[in-house]
């Protein structure tokens, strides 16, 4: 998997080529900006699914995060493009077809990582809430730049985790999510910097309205949230 090829964006998400998964992660590379996803997947009892990564992962090996977590493909299907240029025709703005290409991505990683069939995970339940443009070094040699696509979804599924990709799944309330963090702060486990960060300005604030569609839909907004040193650069 390493070698599939990842978005490469610049500052605004406009797709500017097309390099492996090892050449963005690479400290060596200088974190090349590229396109993500961030699912947070809720049951019907109210409760998120947190994920431990394995501890062969590549980066933050051993670090909770939010459910599933990863990368849209170069290519029609992950990028969108098949809905923006049928027969030369939009039918979609390119802005909604990225949104449409990495919830497909996200499908296909929910099932690679967690085990859940893509029957259990329409589409058009997902809701997508914003994006979040962060760098974050994972040791000296392997780090994460990303412009993240944040999405919702709802569902009671089937769960067999990859061992490869995951240590530890389990349902948290927000009780439990917030004791989670509390652990981190302590040192007692690590925690993802994306996912830390999403879930202090986000999620809590979004969590009363899982499974109401279209109040989710109001409060999606068109911002890419710039974190830390990225917050800093010269804007175009």
């Amino acid at each position: 998997m390493m070698a599939e090829e990842c978005i490469l964006v610049d500052r605004n998400d406009r797709p500017t080529g097309s390099a492996s998964k090892v050449e963005t992660h690479l400290t060596s590379k200088g974190l090349l900006l590229h396109r993500a996803f961030s699912v947070f997947l809720f049951d019907k009892k109210g409760r998120v699914l947190m994920q431990r990564r394995a501890d062969s992962k590549h980066t933050f090996a051993g670090y909770w995060t939010n459910t599933c977590c990863s990368h849209p493909l170069w290519n029609d299907v992950e990028m969108g493009t098949d809905m923006t240029t049928p027969r030369g025709e939009k039918s979609a703005s390119e802005g909604d077809a990225a949104i449409a290409g990495a919830t497909r991505a996200a499908v296909r990683k929910l099932g690679q990582e967690l085990g859940i069939p893509a029957a259990q995970l329409p589409l058009e339940d997902f809701s997508f809430l914003t994006k979040v443009h962060y760098i974050a070094n994972s040791g000296s040699t392997w780090g994460e730049h990303e412009i993240d696509y944040v999405y919702l979804i709802q569902a009671d599924v089937d769960l067999e985790p990859n061992p490869n990709e995951v240590s530890d799944a389990e349902f948290l309330d927000k009780d439990g999510l917030r004791s989670l963090l509390a652990r981190a702060e302590r040192g007692e486990v690590e925690f993802t910097p994306w996912s830390a960060y999403i879930i202090d300005k986000f999620v809590f604030g979004w969590w009363d309205h899982v499974g109401d569609k279209e109040k989710l839909a109001s409060l999606r907004d068109s911002v890419i949230h710039r974190v830390g040193s990225c917050a800093d650069e010269e804007e175009e």
